[in-house]
């Protein structure tokens, strides 16, 4: 009888066991109970700011729910989308291809808080008036692929209505949570009325064409950026990529004809491609607070920013914002502004490789090279070349912990723009040689061939001096000094405004007062020559034979067979990529296999002790 009574209790402990399990499942996400699991792919192994179903564009469409636009209306052919009136509503994660024309109409996402929803675009011409054309109410994440060779058009219109602007849908593509473009084909986003794209989440853009017009900012993300593999054009009146977390850039061809700022971010990170900027303000603007942030997701690529070439990260504060360039070809020309910078870091920046050319006017306080010594902060070079050109006003020495050596030369009287700067040896072999466009009156360069205690000549416009740079960060000229430690140099009162040229543009672009970016509308079309370049190169090695031709002309030619073969990755941190994805959903469809055999586990045991406890009290 004891063991008969054992085996009762025994009964009751596991089919309690069992309830309990299964309550928990139920109600995990409101219990703080979430599994850690890859975002998209458990066994994914990439880039931590991507995964294996950002990189996917051209998945099978064969099962896919059709959606065909018809003008006003549309039809569908599957389950898990509907038509109400002159909009697309999906309510369910899965597949969908989308076709023809909708005119003031939408295309909009409402599953559940665990659905991944995939749109296949394929030569869709979609336009909304008043609200989003592409609006995301609630998923777990959006993928827009673009059809091989399809051809993609949405248009937005110049106001919105009370309820889309109060909801935040201030974009013609507007995303409440996590939101990634891809495909080969292409997609034109016009917008009149605030920005391009705004996604609230993440937002990733690999493969395929996208260009921007917006009256505000093209990219518009509260967390994460990174454009991978793509051809990226923005016009825009405000910022053309902007976001309050990370911008990652690998083998992305971006072009930014108009914009007040080019690239700005808490922390913004290049690993290759080819950056070609135009802005009335910042080429690039770490703008962010004191953080740990150092990667996409907090774990991957530029998780450890201020380690140098040696292994010496003692001096570098890596709890501040940062600008980081490990590779590519980056291009900043800004003719307009009287306080703008090419690189602005209200931390650090670091510059391992690349090519990177800065032209400021040198007037006002344009600092090609501008970061947070105030707060701690470095510039600090260990690789790659660097001619950056601006004003001699407030301007900042690169830092002394840096690996690979630098040159200022400022210059009182100024030199007129279109003049060239070439750096060569004593022996006559040339380092650097470019046409600068704009007059400047101070310029910075690095060259991995600049050595410590070697003699150069250094010819800008008419002036030649022959220079021995005796310390890794050296500086010369006749228009002050800067702190060689890395901090701001002063000029005497007349010479802050060496550099202007009669007939030169007024200061209009310099930043308010008084709030963040008040200066709104189109920037002007005055703009120099930029050798024909009106679309992003093609992708390709980094070879001199595949770079656009305007930007050759900043490499010095001993150094073009010094180029990579091929634009691979950069140096990341492959891990696998871990979230925090709450449980669960609300279809049985969108569970992931491990919770669905957990379940049936639980109601197994359930229902075995259950039916054992049943049979036992029989036997009795």
């Amino acid at each position: 009888m004891i063991t008969h009574r054992n085996l009762e209790k025994i009964s009751i402990i596991v089919i309690c066991i069992a309830v309990l399990i299964t309550i928990i499942f139920m109600n995990g996400k409101r219990l703080g109970i979430v599994p850690i699991v890859d975002k998209d792919s458990e066994s994914y192994n990439g880039p931590e700011y991507v995964t294996e179903n950002d990189l996917n564009g051209a998945w099978d469409t064969e099962d896919a729910v059709a959606i065909t636009l018809t003008g006003d209306s549309a039809k569908v052919k599957g389950n898990g989308a509907y038509v109400n009136g002159s909009d697309v509503v999906i309510t369910n994660g899965g597949y969908y291809t989308v076709s023809g024309s909708l005119e003031d109409g939408r295309l909009i996402v409402d599953a559940y808080k665990s659905s991944k929803v995939f749109i296949m675009l394929n030569d869709v011409s979609l336009s909304c008036e008043d609200d989003a054309c592409i609006r995301v109410e609630e998923a777990d994440k959006v993928f827009i692929s673009l059809a091989e060779g399809s051809l993609n058009t949405v248009t937005g219109g110049d106001e919105y209505s009370e309820s889309a602007i109060e909801d935040g849908a201030e974009a013609v593509i507007f995303s409440h949570d996590d939101l990634t473009i891809n495909g080969t084909g292409s997609l034109e986003v016009k917008g009149g009325y605030k920005h391009g794209i705004k996604a609230n989440d993440d937002f990733v853009l690999t493969q395929g064409t996208l260009t921007i017009t917006a009256g505000e900012d093209g990219i518009h993300v509260n967390e994460d950026v990174a454009l991978v593999d793509t051809k990226l054009t923005i016009n825009a009146g405000d910022d053309a990529v902007t976001t309050e977390g990370t911008i990652n850039v690998d083998n992305a061809d971006i072009l930014i004809n108009e914009c007040y700022e080019g690239l700005e971010a808490e922390n913004i990170n290049v690993y290759s491609g080819n950056i070609e900027i135009y802005p009335t303000d910042d080429g690039f603007n770490a703008a962010g607070g004191s953080t740990g942030n150092m990667g996409f997701n907090r774990q991957g690529a530029g998780t450890d920013p201020a380690v140098n070439a040696d292994g010496n990260s003692d001096t570098v504060n890596e709890e501040l914002p940062y600008i980081r360039i490990y590779d590519g070809n980056i291009k900043i020309i800004n003719e307009e502004a009287r306080d703008a910078d090419g690189l602005d870091s209200n931390g650090n920046i670091f510059i391992d490789g690349g090519n990177i050319f800065i032209s400021l006017n040198g007037s006002g306080s344009n600092n090609a090279i501008d970061f947070g010594s105030e707060s701690g902060g470095e510039c600090v070079i260990t690789g790659g070349t660097l001619i950056a050109c601006g004003s001699s006003n407030m301007v900042e020495s690169i830092s002394s912990s840096s690996t690979q050596a630098s040159v200022m030369y400022m210059v009182s009287e100024g030199v007129e723009k279109g003049s060239v700067i070439s750096l060569a040896t004593s022996d006559g072999d040339e380092v650097l040689n470019a046409e600068i466009p704009l007059s400047f009156s101070c310029a910075i360069l690095s060259s991995p061939k600049l050595e410590v205690g070697t003699g150069y000549r250094i010819s800008l416009g008419n002036k030649t001096e022959d220079i021995t740079i005796d310390e890794i960060s050296s500086s010369f000229g006749d228009a002050g000094s800067a702190n060689r430690q890395g901090g701001r140099g002063f000029m005497m009162e007349e010479n802050r405004n060496a550099g202007t040229e009669e007939g030169m543009a007024p200061a209009t672009g310099g930043r308010p007062g008084e709030g963040r970016h008040e200066r709104r509308g189109a920037v002007s079309d005055n703009r120099i020559d930029r050798g024909g370049m009106q679309q992003p190169p093609d992708m390709g090695n980094m070879s001199p034979e595949n770079m656009p031709e305007d930007m050759k002309g900043m490499l010095p030619k001993e150094m073009e067979g010094m180029m990579p073969d091929g634009m691979g990755v950069g140096p990341y941190n492959v891990q696998t990529t871990g979230d925090t994805t709450g449980f669960p959903g609300k279809l049985l469809s969108e569970y992931d296999t491990a919770t669905i055999i957990e379940l049936v586990l639980s109601l197994v045991a359930l229902a075995a002790g259950l039916i054992y406890a049943t049979g036992y009290r029989r036997r009795r």
